[in-house]
């Protein structure tokens, strides 16, 4: 699965590999960050600051099904040609970069519909030797 400019807008693709075969649109619209979920069982893109799932049924041939707007992707860093989130392994969790500022400063916190804050620390087990008293 891939992002390009296939048919005059950026949108969503598939393809073969290693056979290359011809390119599905999965949509036509801007979207960007392709990315299967890990049982294969859908696509995940980011469509006007929106986090799309459209399931995928794979077999002799190709059926999409339907695409669900799962929740707001605002906030988050994107960048081309480069994804800026994952899925963790169990396909019900995401993890993205968010805006901020290098230097120290903190990124802001963001809420998710749902799901509440989002906390990334860095240097974690420094940190947690740190609180541990251990030193670094």
């Amino acid at each position: 699965t891939y992002q390009a400019d296939q048919t005059g807008g950026h949108g969503a693709y598939l393809r073969s590999f290693p056979e290359l075969g011809p390119f599905v649109e999965i949509s036509a619209e801007v979207d960007e960050s392709p990315v299967w979920a890990p049982d294969g069982s859908a696509i995940y893109f980011v469509r006007d600051d929106r986090l799309v799932r459209r399931e995928v049924r794979l077999g002799e041939t190709l059926e999409l099904g339907s695409e669900t707007e799962l929740f707001s992707a605002a906030g988050t860093r994107s960048s081309a040609g480069m994804r800026m989130y994952d899925i963790h392994p169990d396909g019900d969790r995401f993890l993205f970069v968010t805006t901020g500022s290098a230097g120290g400063q903190e990124a802001p916190e963001v809420e998710y519909e749902g799901i509440g804050p989002v906390v990334v620390v860095v240097n974690w087990f420094q940190e947690l030797r740190e609180r541990m008293g251990e030193g670094g």
